[in-house]
């Protein structure tokens, strides 16, 4: 390598400073001497970067090695019993070659760099997936540390510049929390919350972007299940009659399958349009329209 290709020259056009690391176009093979063609490895000049070839290699050879643990356990996913071989992974993934020298070096900033995020967010993922399947009730041990890998994700994708990474993390955690928005109904700002910063992203794939509106879906339907108790709620027992929850004569549906109510006997004695679509609802001479009928959802909500 030429000198002027390792060390930056001031104005003056003398050599200044050593170039980034990072910068540079490193062979991982060793040079040699042209006269007796022995690898060069003691030059002075060159030593940091000759060991940083040797430490790229290194790092090479473990990424490798880190990719077909993963594939393993990413295939084997379901039928892990025990996360202690996630755990140990993790720790594995942490502690690259890149990282013990960084460590080791005790500077700051990029250079040596530290472990590549890729294996550390694969393993995170898988262990926050696995502690996801475990879950059975809300807030369990299972439920917070499935929460937690996911967070621990967001934070390296973050890091790493991984816009996918970062959108599938969130999509993780909005999907351990739709199943407990009836019981905890803060868990629906928050997931909407992950799922504008997932759309408001550079880009965003279409499998990605289809799994948003899949759980914007079931947030709406939660969400309208929700004020659909208020309401039953709201007309339990009026004047003392019920009109909210026993009287099922008195809820029906328009074409599209949104509720509405009629009061009185709960016959139709007119015809409207329905408050979401704008269908027609209602019907004349306590005859319902042929397009309406009796809202299959009332006993759901009980």
């Amino acid at each position: 390598m030429e000198i002027h290709l390792a060390y930056e020259r001031n104005p003056e056009g003398s050599f200044a400073d050593v170039r980034p690391l990072g910068t540079l176009t490193i062979s991982e093979k060793a040079k040699q001497c042209p006269d007796c063609r022995s690898a060069i490895h003691s030059v002075r000049r060159y030593s940091r970067i000759t060991k940083y070839g040797i430490l790229r290699s290194l790092q090479r050879k473990h990424m490798e090695w880190m990719d077909g643990r993963l594939k393993l356990c990413e295939e084997r996913i379901a039928k892990l019993k025990s996360l202690k071989q996630l755990t140990s992974l993790l720790q594995d993934a942490k502690a690259s070659p890149f990282q013990q020298v960084h460590d080791a070096s005790g500077r700051e900033g990029d250079e040596p760099p530290s472990s590549p995020a890729g294996p550390i967010i694969r393993v995170l993922m898988l262990i926050g997936r696995a502690y996801a399947d475990r879950s059975k009730n809300l807030g369990d041990t299972d439920f917070l540390n499935a929460r937690k890998s996911f967070e621990e994700v967001i934070v390296y994708a973050q890091s790493s510049d991984s816009l996918r990474s970062e959108a599938l993390a969130r999509l993780q955690i909005s999907g351990l929390l739709v199943p407990w928005v009836d019981h905890d109904p803060s868990y629906r700002g928050v997931i909407e919350e992950h799922l504008n910063i997932i759309l408001s992203a550079a880009f965003v794939s279409e499998d990605v972007k289809t799994k948003v509106e899949e759980f914007r879906r079931i947030i709406s339907e939660e969400r309208r299940r929700s004020e659909m108790k208020q309401i039953l709620a709201a007309m339990n027992t009026t004047g003392g009659y019920n009109y909210g929850t026993s009287a099922s004569s008195h809820w029906y549906q328009c074409p599209n399958g949104h509720p509405y109510f009629i009061g009185e006997c709960g016959g139709a004695m007119q015809e409207s349009r329905c408050l979401e679509c704008g269908q027609p609802v209602g019907g004349t001479s306590h005859t319902l329209l042929r397009t309406n009928t009796r809202w299959s959802g009332l006993s759901d909500l009980r």
